[in-house]
């Protein structure tokens, strides 16, 4: 039985990804290009996706494993998903960049992120 619920947990976290994955990227993809004043994007946005996705790679990860309860794994996601949509209202607010205060803030919850990570799948909680 519990097996069986982490499995279901398991699959429920993989289309949740995917489907934040989807809609990251219909987001980014059908914004129309401004004019040629527009800054060319930088790797900062492409490091903060990566380590989003090894976040989520290691919540997915700490729920197969058992060391992640589903709970602790939906808490993780929520948090994860807050802080897409203040990044995303931040970017919209700001002509679609960040200013150096939001990516710096972005950058310590985006640590926070990991030290929660790692603090949930390390505190002997199970299934």
């Amino acid at each position: 039985m519990t097996n069986l619920k982490g499995l279901k947990m398991f699959a429920l976290i993989a289309v949740t990804s995917a489907f934040a994955l989807t809609a990251n990227a219909q987001s980014t993809t059908t914004t129309p290009p401004s004019s040629a004043a527009t800054p060319p994007a930088t790797d900062t946005n492409h490091t903060g996706q990566q380590e989003k996705q090894n976040q989520q790679d290691r919540i997915a990860q700490g729920v197969k494993s058992g060391s992640l309860t589903p709970g602790e794994a939906s808490k993780l996601e929520e948090q994860q998903r807050n802080m897409g949509r203040t990044l995303d209202a931040e970017r919209k607010a700001n002509g679609g960049t960040l200013t150096p205060a939001e990516k710096q803030a972005a950058h310590q919850h985006a640590q926070q992120m990991s030290r929660d990570i790692h603090r949930d799948k390390h505190n002997a909680r199970h299934d």
